[in-house]
C-alpha cells in the first residue's frame, strides 16, 4: 500500500489554510461589535494563544508520534483513546459543518438566486472527494495551492489600502482599557484554535521535531493576515461600518479600485477564500474520517465510506441548523466559541492523560523493520526510524503517482474555484442595462424619483460615430428606493446591473430630508459598490443629467470621469459613499459633500466649487466658494488651483495672480480650563504666475506678498468656521481631534459637542510660501 507520509512544511501550510480560511469573512465581525476600534487588539492577542496552543499540539501528539486515540501496532485501543478519537471526531465534523454553512451563505448573499442546499451539497461533495484520496493528497494539495491563495490575498490588501485607508479609525487605541477586547478574545481564540485540524497528521510526519517551531510561527503568520485585515477593515470603513456589515470583508474588498473606473477585483480575495475553503473542508473530514476510523476500529480500506458519513451529516447540518445568514452570524458570535474551547480542553486533557500513561507504562520491545506502530502495521517503509533516515524504494516508487494525483486534485479545486467565484447564468449585452449614474431626488408627494443612465453594447451606426457607447436616460417614481428600482426594470425592459454605479447625485431636498432610508437600502445590497463617487445637486438631481451634455455623444460618467482626473474643475478631492459613512460613523466630525454644478459658458462639463454641509445625515447648508475653499485649507485637501490674491497692502482693484501647487494643515484640540478649544496651522505652497501690482516685484515686496495672500486664506477659513458655528456642524473634525487626544475630556463634552462648537475658540495660523516667480527679480 502506499504511503500516506507529509512533511514539516506541509503541515505548516495547511494549519495556515485551516485558520485563515476559516476566520477570514467572519472573524472582523464579532470582534469589532465587542471590542469596537480595537478589535485588531483581540486578535492579536488570540495569536500569541493560538501560538501557545499550537505549541501545546506538538508536545503531546507530534513529538510522540500518535495521533488522538492512536496505539502502537499489535494494541488494542483502551476506551480512552477511542473517547479521544471520537472527540476529535465529533469537533472536526462539528467544524466541517460550520465551514460549509459559512460557503453556501457566503454565495447565497452575492448570487442570491442559487438554493442554499445547492451550494451546501456541492461544497460538502467538494471536499468529500478531496478527503477520500488520503490524507496526503489533501496536505499536497494545499501545499500546491497555498502559493495562490497567499498572493490574491496580499494583492488584494494592498489594493484595498492605497487611498482609502483613514488611520485615524484606530484611534484612540485602547480607550476603555482593556474589558472589551478581553470580551473579545474568546470568539478570535476560536478561530485561532481551528488549527487543531492538523493533528489527524500527527504519526504521519516525517520529521515531526521540525514542528516545534514551524507550527506555532504558522499560526503566527496567519494571525497576522488577520490582524492586517481586520485593522484595514476598521480604516476603511470605521467600526460602525463593520459592526453593521453582515460581511466586512465583503464590503471592504469591493473598494478596490484599481483605477477610477476599473472594477471588479475583489475576485482575487473570493478566490483565495474559496480555495482555501475546499482544502479547509478536505483537511476536516480527513481528520473526522480518520479519528472515526480509529474509534471504531474500522480498516483503512473503508476510509472513504467513513468519511462520507461526517460529509453528508455537514451539508445536511449547514442547510438545517443554518437556515439563515443571521442565524449563523449569531451561532458564531454565541455558541462557537464555548463549543470552539471545550473542544480544544477536550483534546488538551485527554492527550495529556494518553501521554502520561504511555510513559508510565513499561518499554515495549522493538517493533520488526518492516512495519511501522505508528500506522498499526499498514504501511511498510523498510524502515521503522525517523523519516531522517531517509524514503524507503516503496515511498520513492509511490511519491511520483502521488504528486501527479495531488496536482490533479489541485487543479479540479483550482477550476472550483474560479467556477464558483464566478457568475451563475449568462447575460448578453443586448439583454442587459449597465446603470453608470445614478440620481435621487424626492417629488412634491414625498415619493422617490430615480434617474439612472444606462449604457450598452459599443455601436457604430450611420448617425454615430465609430467605438461610441450607446446611453439613454431612464427614470421612474415609487415610494421607496426599491419601488422605483422595480418600476425602472420593468419601464427598461431589461436586467438592470447596479454593480458598476460609479456616480451616485443626490438633489438637494432630498439631502435635506435625509439620506437614511436611501443609504440603509444601499448598503444592504451586495451588488451595490460603496466606492461610488456622492456629489450633491442644487436643484433636482434629475433635471442635473438631463441636463448635461457632454461632448461628443460621450455618456455621463465620461464627463464625470474628465471632471475628477482634471484638478481645475473641482476644488478639492471627491467623496465616495463609504468615506461618507464612515465620517457619519464616529462623533466628533460632520461630512461634506462635494456640489456638482454646470460650467457657466458650457453644458458638457461638470464642476464642482461648492460643498454641501451635513449634520450627521442631513444637509444643512450649502458653502460657497471662499468657505469651500476655506474648509480644503483647513483639511489639507486644496486641490491645484489658480488664485488672484490681494496686492501687498489690500490696494482695491489689484492683485496678483498665483497657482496654490500644495496645500497642508495640523488641526489639534485640546481641553483648557474655560473647555475645549482648537487650533489649525495651513501651510501653502504656491507659484506667481501673474503681477499686476503698483509695487514692483522684488526681494523686499515677496514678504509682503506672502503677508497678502495668508491674510487671504484666512479669510476663507473664517467664512468656514463662520457658517459651521452657525450651523453647529463640525466639517473640520475638532472633535474628533479632541477625541484622540484626550478621550476623557471627550466623553465629557460628546453628547453637546455639536453646541460646544457654536463657541469653540479657533486658533488659525496660515504660512505662505511663494516658492517660484517665474522671473528674476529687481533686473535692471
Amino acid at each position: 500500500m502506499r504511503s500516506q507520509r507529509v512533511e514539516a512544511l506541509q503541515v505548516a501550510i495547511n494549519a495556515i489554510i485551516a485558520v485563515t480560511t476559516a476566520a477570514l469573512l467572519y472573524l472582523p465581525r464579532p470582534v469589532v461589535v465587542r471590542a469596537g476600534r480595537d478589535g485588531w487588539v483581540a486578535v492579536g492577542l488570540a495569536t500569541l494563544l493560538g501560538m501557545a496552543l499550537a505549541w501545546c499540539w506538538w508536545a503531546l501528539f507530534f513529538r510522540p508520534e500518535r495521533a488522538p486515540g492512536e496505539q502502537a501496532s499489535g494494541t488494542r485501543p483502551g476506551w480512552g483513546d477511542r473517547l479521544l478519537a471520537a472527540g476529535l471526531a465529533g469537533y472536526a465534523t462539528y467544524l466541517t459543518a460550520v465551514l460549509v454553512a459559512q460557503v453556501a451563505t457566503v454565495f447565497a448573499t452575492v448570487l442570491p438566486e442559487m438554493p442554499v442546499a445547492v451550494f451546501a451539497a456541492g461544497t460538502a461533495l467538494t471536499g468529500w472527494v478531496l478527503a477520500a484520496y488520503g490524507l496526503e493528497a489533501v496536505y499536497r494539495s494545499g501545499q500546491a495551492l497555498f502559493p495562490l491563495m497567499v498572493g490574491a490575498s496580499v494583492l488584494n490588501l494592498a489594493v484595498v489600502l492605497a487611498g482609502n485607508v483613514d488611520v485615524r479609525e484606530l484611534t484612540p487605541l485602547l480607550e476603555t482599557g482593556l474589558g472589551p477586547v478581553m470580551a473579545a478574545l474568546p470568539v478570535a481564540l476560536a478561530f485561532a484554535g481551528e488549527a487543531v485540524v492538523v493533528l489527524a497528521a500527527a504519526g504521519r510526519v516525517r520529521d515531526p521535531g521540525r514542528l516545534r517551531r514551524a507550527l506555532p510561527l504558522a499560526v503566527a503568520l496567519s494571525g497576522l493576515l488577520l490582524v492586517a485585515y481586520t485593522a484595514a477593515a476598521v480604516a476603511v470603513l470605521g467600526a460602525t461600518e463593520v459592526a453593521r456589515s453582515t460581511f466586512p470583508v465583503l464590503s471592504l474588498i469591493r473598494q478596490v479600485r484599481a483605477s477610477l473606473f476599473l472594477l471588479r477585483l475583489e475576485i482575487l480575495t473570493l478566490f483565495a477564500w474559496l480555495t482555501g475553503a475546499f482544502v479547509h473542508l478536505g483537511l476536516l473530514l480527513t481528520a473526522a474520517g480518520t479519528a472515526a476510523s480509529r474509534a471504531l476500529s474500522v480498516r483503512s480500506r473503508w476510509h472513504g465510506v467513513v468519511t462520507a458519513v461526517p460529509a453528508a451529516g455537514a451539508g445536511w447540518l449547514g442547510v438545517v441548523a443554518f437556515e439563515s445568514g443571521p442565524m449563523l452570524l449569531d451561532h458564531v458570535e454565541r455558541i462557537f466559541p464555548a463549543v470552539s474551547m471545550t473542544g480544544m480542553a477536550f483534546l488538551l486533557v485527554g492527550g495529556w492523560l494518553s501521554l502520561k500513561g504511555r510513559r508510565s507504562s513499561r518499554p515495549r520491545p522493538p517493533t520488526p523493520r518492516t512495519g511501522s506502530p505508528r500506522l498499526d502495521g499498514r504501511e511498510e517503509t523498510g524502515s521503522a526510524g525517523s523519516a531522517k533516515a531517509g524514503p524507503s524504494r516503496l515511498e520513492v516508487r509511490g511519491a511520483a503517482p502521488g504528486s501527479r494525483r495531488a496536482a490533479a486534485l489541485g487543479m479540479l479545486a483550482l477550476s472550483a474555484g474560479l467556477f464558483l467565484g464566478g457568475c451563475y447564468g449568462r447575460i448578453e449585452p443586448e439583454q442587459a442595462a449597465v446603470v453608470t449614474v445614478l440620481g435621487l431626488d424626492r417629488t412634491r408627494s414625498d415619493r422617490l424619483l430615480l434617474t439612472v443612465e444606462i449604457v450598452g453594447a459599443p455601436t457604430a451606426g450611420p448617425m454615430e460615430q465609430p467605438g461610441s457607447i450607446a446611453h439613454r436616460l431612464l427614470h421612474a417614481e415609487g415610494q421607496s428606493l426599491l419601488d422605483a428600482q422595480r418600476r425602472l426594470e420593468l419601464a427598461a425592459g431589461r436586467e438592470m446591473l447596479w454593480s458598476h454605479v460609479n456616480v451616485v447625485l443626490v438633489g438637494r431636498d432630498l439631502a435635506r430630508s435625509g439620506l437614511e432610508p436611501v443609504l440603509d437600502t444601499l448598503s444592504r445590497r451586495y451588488t451595490f459598490r460603496r466606492n461610488a463617487f456622492l456629489f450633491v445637486t442644487d436643484g433636482p438631481a434629475g433635471q442635473f443629467l438631463r441636463r448635461l451634455h457632454p461632448a461628443f455623444g460621450a455618456p455621463r460618467f465620461v464627463a464625470f470621469q474628465r471632471m475628477m482626473l482634471r484638478p481645475s474643475a473641482r476644488l478639492g478631492p471627491p467623496i465616495d459613499l463609504n468615506a461618507f459613512l464612515r465620517t457619519v460613523g464616529h462623533g466628533g466630525e460632520d461630512p461634506a459633500v462635494p456640489v456638482v454644478d454646470l460650467a457657466a459658458s458650457t453644458l458638457t462639463e461638470p464642476m464642482v466649487r461648492r460643498v454641501a454641509l451635513f449634520r450627521g445625515l442631513h444637509l444643512v447648508a450649502l458653502a460657497d466658494e471662499p468657505a469651500t475653499r476655506g474648509l480644503y485649507w483647513l483639511t489639507g485637501q486644496q486641490e491645484v488651483d489658480r488664485l488672484v490674491w490681494p496686492c501687498p497692502g489690500d490696494p482695491p482693484g489689484r492683485g496678483f495672480g498665483a497657482t496654490a501647487v500644495r496645500s497642508s494643515s495640523r488641526r489639534s484640540a485640546r481641553w483648557t480650563p474655560e473647555g475645549p478649544a482648537a487650533s489649525v496651522r495651513v501651510r501653502v505652497e504656491a507659484d506667481v504666475e501673474e503681477w499686476r501690482c503698483t509695487e514692483p516685484l522684488t526681494t523686499a515686496a515677496l514678504p509682503r506678498a506672502e503677508a497678502a495672500a495668508e491674510r487671504a486664506v484666512r479669510r476663507d477659513v473664517a467664512a468656514l468656521i463662520d457658517l459651521a458655528r452657525r450651523q453647529g456642524v463640525d466639517p473640520a473634525g475638532f472633535g474628533l481631534e479632541l477625541h484622540r487626544r484626550d478621550p476623557a475630556a471627550w466623553r465629557t463634552v460628546a453628547s453637546r459637542w455639536r453646541r460646544r462648537v457654536a463657541s469653540l475658540p479657533v486658533s488659525v495660523q496660515v504660512d505662505v510660501h511663494l516658492r517660484r516667480t517665474g522671473l528674476t527679480m529687481g533686473a535692471p
